[in-house]
């Protein structure tokens, strides 16, 4: 997972990760300052914004990066990354930015101080909250920081990083947490992340309880779902035929029928 200070002080600015992800087609090995140059994304002879959107987009799950024993990196876009450019270039969809911060709060590969905001403390903070209750929360979890959220809030109200996913409200001094919206138009990106992510916790296998699952990913507390939003969900996956529910078993069991790499193509088909 990444540190908490991984963005030095950056938002995932959008324009960037397209140009990020347009370079990435390419797979070429370089510098980070040779990526720089290439995507035009700001870098100072030490420090700038490019390791920030490198770390952003590898959480998000958009890219894979290597680097060899000469610091040279290649970055390769993942299935989803992929999807994205070729159908949500400007990342501009709800649900684009849903996903995006879905990934980057992930227990495994995602940032450490979102997956505490979002996922491990996200039921005490609860909503609404001030900004002195999460620097609490993210201070008595990972330890004294002079900064611990950092651009966290700011990325959900920026129009230019992930405000349209509407993750957050601000009113005066208070935050309102909402809930990924749960709609059937929605139905194919969810399948697609639930399978993708039953593959990274689950490899092998085809079958889990519902309750394994969302303590191993977390999922369910990171879209902030209720029971109802969460049995509303099962149902419009179900209908897809990539996943089974045997809802006769309790906990009720999740059953693998696809693999997410063929599904991410489909997720924008029936947006409206």
């Amino acid at each position: 997972m990444l540190p908490v200070s991984f963005h030095q002080t950056f938002i995932p600015e959008r324009r960037y990760i397209t140009a990020l992800l347009e370079y990435a087609r390419t797979e070429n090995e370089a510098s980070i300052h040779e990526i720089a140059e290439i995507t035009g994304i700001p870098m100072g002879k030490s420090s700038g914004k490019t390791p920030a959107i490198l770390d952003y987009s590898q959480a998000m799950g958009l890219v894979t990066i290597r680097e060899d024993k000469s610091r040279l990196k290649t970055v390769a876009l993942t299935d989803f990354g992929t999807t994205v450019l070729n159908n949500d270039r400007f990342l501009s969809e709800a649900i684009t930015q849903w996903l995006l911060h879905i990934n980057l709060c992930n227990n495994l590969t995602g940032a450490l101080a979102w997956n505490v905001a979002f996922a491990v403390g996200g039921i005490s903070l609860g909503s609404p909250f001030t900004r002195h209750q999460l620097e609490n929360l993210l201070i008595s979890t990972l330890g004294p920081s002079r900064d611990p959220i950092g651009p966290m809030i700011q990325t959900y109200i920026d129009p230019v990083a992930l405000g349209n996913s509407a993750v957050i409200e601000v009113r005066g001094q208070q935050i309102y947490r909402r809930p990924a919206p749960v709609l059937d138009m929605y139905s194919n990106a969810y399948t697609a992340l639930i399978l993708n992510q039953f593959e990274m916790y689950f490899p092998g296998e085809n079958q889990c309880t519902l309750s394994d699952f969302n303590e191993k990913t977390q999922l369910f507390d990171i879209c902030f779902w209720s029971s109802y939003e969460i049995e509303s969900l099962l149902s419009s996956i179900q209908i897809t035929g990539d996943m089974s529910i045997d809802r006769t078993m309790d906990p009720w069991i999740l059953e693998r029928n696809a693999d997410s790499s063929r599904l991410w193509q489909g997720i924008y088909n029936h947006l409206v």
